[in-house]
């Protein structure tokens, strides 16, 4: 059902954004639209290895789907935690263009995946150096995801409940 529910809108986001347009420049259209690919992929891999019953692999490839499917949340929470530390710095709003917008629409998808790669990579490794640095590492995302949360809370959720 994921899966199935993960293609089509990713589906439908890349045909609304090539026929009607969204908001930003051209270069974050594209890196969204990879993202959408990005999901594609992931589930046709994940599908596949689950036919095949070879299911360590369909894990991994299930974790990935999982992971560019929620960029519209990352990307969420990556915008509202930029804002509540940086401010408008890097961001017009007129556009929704700049380099923090750029940042954050690529980032809401590759640094999910890489912390996954990374998380792999560090149970692989038995080092309790990679592992201790992947820990720290989580420590900085939970810290990042507490902040884009209160931001997204504040920002969009409390206004929209509780209006003046």
């Amino acid at each position: 059902m994921f899966l199935t529910l993960a293609c089509t809108i990713s589906i439908a986001g890349i045909y609304l954004m090539i026929s009607r347009g969204t908001v930003g420049s051209w270069p974050m259209h594209v890196m969204t639209g990879f993202s959408g690919v990005v999901v594609l992929v992931s589930s046709f891999f994940a599908l596949r290895a689950a036919l095949q019953k070879r299911f360590v692999e369909h894990r991994v490839w299930a974790i990935r789907l999982y992971l560019a499917a929620n960029g519209v949340l990352f990307f969420r929470i990556m915008l509202f935690g930029w804002l509540m530390v940086f401010g408008q710095l890097g961001i017009d709003f007129a556009t929704f263009t700049g380099p923090a917008i750029m940042f954050v629409s690529v980032a809401s998808y590759l640094l999910p995946l890489a912390v996954f790669e990374f998380y792999q990579y560090s149970q692989r490794s038995g080092s309790t150096l990679i592992n201790g640095l992947f820990t720290g590492l989580m420590c900085v995302v939970s810290l990042c995801f507490l902040i884009g949360t209160a931001g997204v809370v504040m920002g969009n959720w409390y206004p929209t409940l509780f209006p003046a």
